[in-house]
């Protein structure tokens, strides 16, 4: 069994991690998910700027965030800490110190949040399954039900001049393809054993399918999970290392071996249906190395996360009542 991630001495650019994760924003006096559109007021057309390579707007109900690009474990983590602590601070700041951030894959809103125009559109720009290339039907926003992704873009540091060039590992339109094929079963299967957040199976109903994905000039963005991984600095560790075993078995062309240890039906099945039975049996098929196993074996149990103190965030204060004072 392998015990570390393979490398390749040939490696000639430094793998990119990036993230436009989004959140839900709770208002702690009335113990409702509002809509971000109330709160943030500014969609992604007019960020509210943050610096830093930090931008901060409202998505249809959820608030959405841009991070610093990443070129290492320790700096996607600390990318993801610097954002939220810009966030958390415009928020109490800026609008309310009610408000507080919610990770959680989706909620049904009361009616009342989603009468703007704003809370029934869908993104803009398609997404893509790599498994038959074909481009994915946008979700039915008609009802109450939203959810928050946590989309990961994965490239290279020196992707420009060679787009969509098929001599480059991550820029040719096959080598993209079989990136996000192989995200689903080193990411996305995975991540299955440990996502116990109740509300991700209603994601799935409109997000989140196996394969789905954004081609884009420095690599790809692999858009099937929820944001639960941002609930804490262990887990965005955790997503780096596992993206990077599939980026580095892209570079070493050995893709065609972990597909054929596992069906890709099985794969997308495990991930459509959160099935932890399945993915553990799909992990053990696809031999992940020793200490990845170690670090989902340790994290299955973990019920929920404590994004504030995750964090290291500090909470605000809920209002004294009048019948208190």
């Amino acid at each position: 069994m392998n015990t570390t991630l393979p490398t390749n001495l040939n490696q000639q650019f430094v793998t990119s991690r990036g993230a436009d994760p989004e959140f839900f924003i709770k208002n702690k006096e009335t113990g409702d998910i509002v809509s971000a559109i109330e709160v943030l007021k500014r969609d992604k057309y007019d960020p509210i700027i943050l610096g830093d390579d930090v931008s901060l707007y409202f998505d249809n109900a959820m608030g959405e965030f841009t991070v610093k690009p990443a070129f290492s474990r320790e700096s996607f983590v600390e990318s993801m800490r610097d954002a939220f602590t810009k966030i958390d601070k415009y928020i109490k700041s800026e609008c309310g110190p009610e408000f507080e951030i919610v990770i959680q894959a989706s909620h049904e809103f009361d009616e009342k949040y989603l009468n703007s125009e704003e809370a029934k559109k869908i993104g803009c720009n398609p997404e893509f399954s790599a498994d038959d290339i074909m481009q994915i039907v946008p979700p039915d926003f008609s009802g109450t039900l939203r959810s928050a992704g946590g989309h990961i873009a994965v490239g290279r540091d020196d992707f420009k001049g060679k787009e969509d060039n098929d001599d480059h590992v991550l820029m040719g339109f096959q080598s993209k393809i079989d990136l996000i094929k192989l995200l689903d079963y080193y990411v996305g299967v995975p991540f299955t054993l440990i996502d116990n957040d109740e509300t991700s199976l209603r994601r799935r109903k409109i997000y989140g399918s196996p394969s789905s994905h954004r081609p884009k000039d420095f690599g790809a963005e692999y858009r099937v999970l929820s944001c639960l991984w941002t609930s804490s600095p262990t887990l965005v560790g955790l997503i780096y290392d596992l993206s990077e075993l599939a980026v580095q078995t892209l570079i070493e062309n050995k893709q065609d071996e972990i597909f054929n240890k596992v069906q890709k039906d099985l794969v997308n099945a495990c991930i459509k249906e959160n099935n932890k039975e399945l993915a553990d049996e799909i992990v053990q098929l696809i031999d992940l190395p020793k200490n990845l196993q170690v670090r989902l074996n340790q994290l299955k149990n973990v019920r929920s996360w404590d994004f504030y103190k995750e964090w290291n965030l500090k909470k605000s204060a809920a209002k004294k009542s009048v019948a208190a004072v």
